[in-house]
């Protein structure tokens, strides 16, 4: 099998062959006991990295020039994930929820609460600097947003994630991000000021 960074695999951020990894990676992740998803939780502090990357490096054969960046994807995947029993989790990876939809309203589909006005759970502040992260400052941007969002319990699209990162020279991922996380946005702002609106004739 070729690397997978050839001019029409990975690192062109070839839509396919992120997705089928992306869905093995989380398919295997609600399956690991808590130690292991520690370890990949933890990972990105550790040039050995962690047994399941590895794996999915031999599995998977991207090249060695992505081993930061797809240390980082699976980091940020399992940051995601549940604690607990294997059996209790679910796979942090969801297509129908695109990423910037998830920060901005946290994994919660009924956001913002009656009554409430809309607040992103991640800033529009802090979407602005995500956006314009390259390199490695990007990876680390990412891990903090999925930080944020860990609480919650988010799942949400991780092939958006993973071609956000190995795509940070090109602008297309990062405005799809923006478009659906403004969208969202836009959509709860609206809703409420017609809610407030009908409240106040």
């Amino acid at each position: 099998m070729p690397p997978l960074d050839t001019a029409k695999n990975t690192a062109s951020g070839n839509t396919k062959d992120v997705k089928d990894i992306i869905a093995k990676i989380g398919d295997t992740m609600c399956r690991l006991p808590p130690g292991d998803m520690a370890q990949l939780r933890r990972m990105s502090d550790s040039p050995l990295r962690a047994p399941h990357f590895w794996r999915w490096k031999a599995q998977f054969n991207w090249a060695d020039s992505q081993d930061d960046i797809w240390a980082t994807i699976i980091t940020a995947m399992a940051i995601l994930t549940d604690k607990g029993r294997a059996f209790d989790k679910a796979s942090p990876h969801d297509p129908q929820r695109p990423l910037g939809r998830v920060l901005c309203d946290g994994g919660n589909r009924n956001w913002p609460a009656a009554g409430e006005t809309p607040r992103p759970k991640f800033s529009e502040l802090r979407l602005t600097r995500l956006l314009n992260e390259r390199g490695s400052s990007r990876q680390t941007a990412v891990l903090r947003a999925m930080r944020v969002l860990a609480p919650t319990s988010a799942s949400l699209n991780c092939v958006e994630l993973a071609q956000f990162l190995l795509n940070d020279k090109k602008d297309w991922p990062a405005q799809k991000i923006a478009q659906t996380y403004y969208a969202r946005l836009d959509g709860a702002e609206h809703t409420s000021k017609t809610k407030t609106s009908k409240e106040n004739q």
